[in-house]
């Protein structure tokens, strides 16, 4: 295991799925533990746990990217890791239509 300690770690899209599994694996590793997502479903033990900060918010919102940020450093002070694991499925069709727009620009706006 990596020794993570002391570490800030942003996880996006960290609700659920591989993102969910990369916050808890650098929580395990010592990291404090930022997640975005926009469906937060968190339970009574996650609230008390001080190594986790949830924030519910849209990538394809900049005011929700600008507090996520404003958030993070509120509360740790300095941000270490981004891991950008939001992700969006959409139909080859629409991909292509939307290409360039802010669907795809949010991940590169968050980092």
């Amino acid at each position: 295991m990596y020794n993570l300690n002391g570490k800030i770690a942003v996880v996006t899209g960290g609700n659920s799925g591989i993102g969910h599994a990369i916050a808890i694996s650098l929580k395990k590793c010592g990291a404090k533990v930022v997640i975005l997502d926009k469906n937060i479903n968190f339970s009574e033990k996650d609230l008390t746990d001080k190594n986790i900060l949830y924030i519910e918010g849209d990538l394809k919102n900049l005011a929700d990217i600008d507090s996520l940020y404003q958030r993070t450093f509120d509360v740790f002070g300095k941000i270490d890791i981004i891991v950008a694991c939001a992700g969006v499925c959409y139909k080859l069709r629409v991909f292509t239509r939307i290409c360039g727009l802010s669907r795809l620009k949010s991940q590169y706006f968050c980092i």
